[in-house]
Formats: structure tokens, C-alpha cells, sequence
């Protein structure tokens, strides 16, 4: 049957106005075809990490040197761009624009831990490396499952994910690591202990604190995706703002010394990452209301001579007519087919 205006006139099919093609239309894989080609993206993935990992292999000198032990050193750029900025802390007796007692020597205590270092460097450079294409393999797997308007929202949350990402580990290398190396390595529970750092340890808190950053950056993604699936509310961000403005402040000093422009520097980026969240999940759900509005104002004014929008398009084309304010005529599959 067809509706129109809310009235049953003629025998036939219906179908929406434009229905988006459904992904099961134009072939129906079954398990095993899914899994095979899930395989072959995998392998392709694999194959680049590896490729990427003989990379970092040969150049694994230059990454340590270059990317891995500066943060060590007192001429670190965060370090001099401080004590120019008037940070007493980071700055030498003289007054240079370098740190005094940071260049400290790394240890090794084991015999084959070097050359497992080098491995691991190499692992850690090809996984990095190769995420953009990984995760490129990854989406031309899914891309035939989505509807257009996912595939859209997909695209502009990918480059979101590679904005904060970046953020994240920039923030983590320039900001964080050496603000808790230094603090970490001047800490002194007697004057009698000596500190000596094994390169082991010191890959360990590298990590730790880069996927800690990486993590905290991506927490905006996490909640907007929560947002949309209704999962999380705006209101509910909003009750959390002032306990959420204290917790960073709290997270700065617990990793920066007693300073109020180190612990300014690392607090307020995390709470300007929470008012993005709450801002673009306000625009989220006013754009899914005010679209919701439209279609169900559309109904109610759709007269005579009008078909309503259709939902729950199948493969044959033919779906469930909307009645206004969005609700279903009530009419089965079987019936409409009838």
C-alpha cells in the first residue's frame, strides 16, 4: 500500500524517496569470504610493520639518539624555551639557557639487553610507522559495510583521531616526558641514595608516559562517540566541569615541580580537551535534534498527494511508512508487501 497524507490509497510497494543503497545489496558475503579477506588485509598490514621495522633497524642509532635520549639532556628546546620564559628551575646558577645536572649517564645490566633494546626500538619504529597504513587496511575492510552518511562520518572522524593523536604524542615528548624525567630524577627520598638509571628503565617510563599522553588526548573521541550513541549527555559534562577543572590542576602538580607556570602549562591543556569535548557534543546533538525536527515537521505538514519518508529500507526495495513526529504506521513488512 501507499500512504498518503495518511490515508491507504492503491495496492503496490513502498519505497522511500530516495532510498540510500542498503551495503547487503550488492553482494552477500557469508563467514568464511569475511574472514578470508579480513586475512588478507591483515597480512598486508603485517607486511608493512615489518618493512618499517627493518627501517628503524638499520636506523636505530639516529632514533635513539635523535628522538629517544634529548629529553635526557639540559639543552632539551622545552628546557632553554623555560628558563628564557624566567623558570629559576630550569635554568643553570649562571643563568644560561640550559639546565644544570641533567646530563646523567644511562646503565646497562644485563649482557643481551642492548641488542633486545635495539630490537624492540626496531618493533616500536615499524608499528608506528605503519599505523596510518594499518589502519587504512582496517578501513578498506569495513568501507563496504557502511552506509554514505557513515562512511562520511567516518572519514571526519578519522582525521580527528589523526589531529589528537598528534597532539597528544607532541605534547607528551615536548611537555610531559621531560617534566617527569627531571623530577623523577632529582626526587630524593636521603641524600645517601644514589641514582643509576638503566636504559631498561628509562624506555619503560618513556612509554608509559607517551601512551598515557596519547591516551589522554584521545579521551575527547572516546566521549563524543559516547555522546552519539547516547551512552554520555552534554548536561552530565557540564555537572562534572568544576571537579573535572580541579582534577587537572591536581594531575599538574603531581607531575611537575612546585611551580605555578609548569603546573599552568600542563593543566590547562588537559581542561581546554574537556571544553572541546563538551563544545563539539553540544553541536552534535543540537544537529541530530534540529534533523530529527525537520523530518518530523515535514510529516506533519506532507497534505494530500504527499508520501511520507519510508525507513527500514530492505533488500528488495520496499520499507515501513513514517508517520508524523517520526513514529511507525504500524503496518509489518508482510503487510506492506500485501
Amino acid at each position: 500500500m501507499i500512504v498518503r497524507g495518511g490515508e491507504k490509497r492503491g495496492v503496490g510497494k513502498v519505497r522511500a524517496p530516495s532510498p540510500a543503497p542498503s551495503p547487503t545489496t550488492a553482494h552477500t558475503m557469508s563467514f568464511l569470504e569475511h574472514l578470508e579477506a579480513l586475512r588478507r588485509h591483515l597480512l598486508r598490514g603485517l607486511i608493512a610493520v615489518f618493512l618499517f621495522s627493518v627501517v628503524g633497524f638499520v636506523w636505530v642509532r639516529w632514533i635513539v639518539d635523535h628522538i629517544l635520549l634529548p629529553p635526557l639532556y639540559s639543552d632539551f628546546i622545552t628546557f632553554r624555551v623555560l628558563c628564557d620564559w624566567g623558570v629559576s628551575w630550569f635554568c643553570s646558577e649562571e643563568g644560561s639557557s640550559a639546565a644544570s645536572g641533567m646530563r646523567f649517564q644511562l646503565i646497562n645490566t644485563s649482557l643481551p639487553a642492548q641488542f633486545l633494546l635495539h630490537l624492540q626500538i626496531a618493533v616500536f619504529s615499524g608499528l608506528v610507522l605503519a599505523l596510518p597504513y594499518v589502519l587504512f587496511e582496517l578501513w578498506r575492510f569495513l568501507k563496504p559495510g557502511l552506509y554514505p552518511h557513515e562512511r562520511r562520518w567516518v572519514q571526519r572522524t578519522w582525521w580527528l583521531f589523526a589531529g589528537l593523536a598528534g597532539c597528544g604524542l607532541a605534547f607528551g615528548y615536548f611537555v610531559l616526558v621531560p617534566f617527569a624525567v627531571r623530577f623523577l630524577y632529582f626526587y630524593q627520598v636521603s641524600p645517601a641514595i644514589t641514582n643509576l638509571i638503566s636504559i631498561q628503565s628509562y624506555l619503560r617510563t618513556f612509554l608509559s608516559v607517551m601512551g598515557a599522553s596519547l591516551l589522554v588526548f584521545l579521551t575527547p573521541l572516546v566521549l563524543l562517540l559516547l555522546i552519539r550513541m547516547g551512552l554520555v549527555t552534554v548536561e552530565g559534562l557540564r555537572r562534572w566541569r568544576p571537579y573535572i577543572f580541579v582534577g587537572c590542576f591536581v594531575v599538574g602538580a603531581l607531575l611537575t615541580p612546585p611551580d605555578v607556570l609548569t603546573q599552568i602549562l600542563i593543566a590547562l591543556p588537559m581542561y581546554g580537551l574537556f571544553e572541546l569535548t563538551v563544545w563539539v557534543g553540544r553541536k552534535l546533538v543540537v544537529s541530530t535534534d534540529s534533523q530529527e525536527e525537520r523530518v518530523g515537521e515535514q510529516a506533519v505538514d506532507a497534505g494530500p498527494g504527499t508520501e511520507l519518508p519510508v525507513q527500514n529500507v530492505g533488500e528488495d526495495g520496499m520499507g515501513v511508512p513514517v508517520a508524523p513526529g517520526g513514529r511507525s504506521s504500524g503496518l509489518s513488512e508482510e503487510e506492506v508487501a500485501r
